[in-house]
């Protein structure tokens, strides 16, 4: 196991006491563990990733931190003290808020209704004091850099507006440690910026946030520490100082990705192409940052996967394809028509 001081994204060296730790935690499902013995760690204002393949026991290490499931063994510790969460409303009186990737916020209310959901502010007749209620939500979210109006519904929003109202009710509701779980698996690469932009804020105002994502490039460009866990068990905890994908995907996988990566290739037997007509060609498509010189053939009738490991950029193409990211080089076509995919608009045209 490895360990390392925080020195990335600018944070300082962790305190010797840190804000929030587990300690040993043990968590069974019948005779599956789900958890061997974790220890995890959260410093004030920061921004911690947890990366780990599916069934790693991300989601449940944060779950039992949220309440929702109890530890075998091992102990929670918050501000020093031992804490023990029977339920996701004791862990949220002691700050502690999880934001899922399905969103709770209620899309016919407004922000202002949805920030101060349970709380709302009322006047002397007991009734909601609208003026003051919107007035409010309007300062907090200005607080933490977040331009958005207040009376608007937010069903009407976009998603990544409407993760940043959900976020700022967990926070406004008294939260120091925010839970993201893969908040921008469904967001645009300008909704994901917004985002982390405004996690930046929250931290810089001393929240702490946990960040879980299966997007590498997303962790590194926010967070100042990662752990990284496998098959149940922590197997580093690392100062984002440097880090390379390459690096944390071996650490998930236990291999090199380049060597596995050939050697699966070798042991592939390719069938021969079909002799349909092309639908979709892809030729050359590359993306800073994200992927290089993607060739694709998809003919009429035919299934065409795409894999990879954690963070190799299988994603990333199938959204340059939707028109969410914009590619730096090379062309599309479809029935052997030249197209260029702008928007999520044109890709549907």
């Amino acid at each position: 196991m490895i360990d390392a001081p925080a020195r990335g994204a600018g944070a300082s060296n962790p305190p010797a006491e840190p804000l929030l730790a587990l300690r040993g935690v043990t968590k069974r499902f019948g005779g599956a563990v789900a958890l061997d013995g974790v220890d995890f760690e959260l410093a004030p204002g920061e921004i911690h990733g947890l990366l780990g393949e599916n069934g790693a026991g991300k989601s449940t290490l944060m779950k039992i931190l949220s309440g929702v499931h109890k530890p075998d063994e091992g102990e929670i510790t918050l501000h020093g003290q031992v804490v023990r969460f029977g339920a996701p409303a004791e862990a949220q009186a002691h700050g502690i808020g999880m934001i899922y990737q399905e969103l709770s916020t209620i899309s016919q209310l407004t922000v202002a209704e949805n920030v101060f959901l349970g709380r709302q502010p009322l006047n002397r007749a007991g009734l909601i004091d609208w003026k003051r209620m919107n007035a409010e939500a309007a300062a907090h979210l200005r607080e933490f850099g977040i331009e958005l109006d207040v009376t608007a519904r937010v069903g009407d929003l976009a998603l990544g507006a409407q993760q940043l109202v959900e976020i700022a009710r967990v926070v406004f509701s008294g939260a120091d440690v925010i839970i993201l779980d893969e908040p921008t698996s469904a967001l645009s690469v300008p909704e994901a910026e917004r985002l982390f932009s405004s996690m930046r804020e929250f931290k810089a105002r001393g929240k702490s946030l946990i960040f879980i994502s299966h997007f590498l490039e997303d962790v590194m460009a926010v967070a100042d520490r990662v752990t990284i866990l496998k098959n149940a068990r922590k197997v580093a905890t690392l100062a984002n100082n440097g880090l390379t994908k390459a690096r944390l995907i071996e650490l998930m996988i236990g291999h090199d990705a380049a060597t596995l990566g050939a050697s699966y290739e070798q042991s592939v037997t390719l069938p021969p192409p079909s002799d349909t007509q092309a639908v979709l060609e892809v030729d050359g498509l590359s993306a800073t940052g994200a992927f290089q010189e993607i060739n694709v053939t998809v003919r009429a009738s035919e299934i065409v996967a795409i894999y990879g490991f954690l963070g190799a950029g299988m994603t990333e193409v199938a959204r340059a394809l939707f028109g969410q990211i914009r590619p730096d080089a090379g062309t599309v076509r479809l029935d052997g028509r030249l197209v260029r995919i702008r928007s999520s608009r044109d890709a549907k045209r």
